[in-house]
């Protein structure tokens, strides 16, 4: 098969644990969140043990919406691209937050807010399918 016809796949390395090197770009009340490419970001624990228990909650949380797959609403729910890393977990990284969004001065149109309603109240219904209660927000 020509070159051209073959399909393009993008190898991501796993990611190793160590966040020595990696910039911290957020934080909660559960872990710090750092970049590890454009692409991932990885959530990792507080040290504290409620941190260390939250971030295991949220590793069973991801590996239970993966049996719900396939989910058109699933869609809504931010990535897990690797729960099994004992260090924390790696999400996709998101281009910005609503939030930020919402506090911009830039004007956002009310069908962008409704859209964005219709998106969150359709990932909590997923949420709720798998049998979530969603407690953070």
């Amino acid at each position: 098969m020509p070159a051209s016809q073959k399909q393009r796949r993008i190898t991501i390395e796993t990611w190793n644990g160590d966040i020595q090197n990696l910039p911290c770009i957020g934080n909660g009340i559960s872990g710090l969140v750092f970049e590890i490419d454009v692409r991932r970001v990885a959530k990792v624990a507080l040290g504290t043990a409620r941190s260390i228990e939250d971030i295991e909650r949220e590793r069973k949380i991801y590996r239970r919406f993966k049996q719900m797959l396939p989910n058109p609403d699933c869609h809504y729910i931010l990535s897990c691209l690797e729960s099994d890393n004992p260090r924390g977990l790696v999400f996709e990284r998101c281009k910005g937050m609503v939030r930020s969004r919402l506090r911009s001065p830039s004007p956002i149109l009310p069908e962008a807010v409704m859209k964005w309603a219709i998106q969150a109240a359709k990932g909590l219904g997923f949420v709720h399918d798998c049998g979530i209660i969603q407690g953070d927000g």
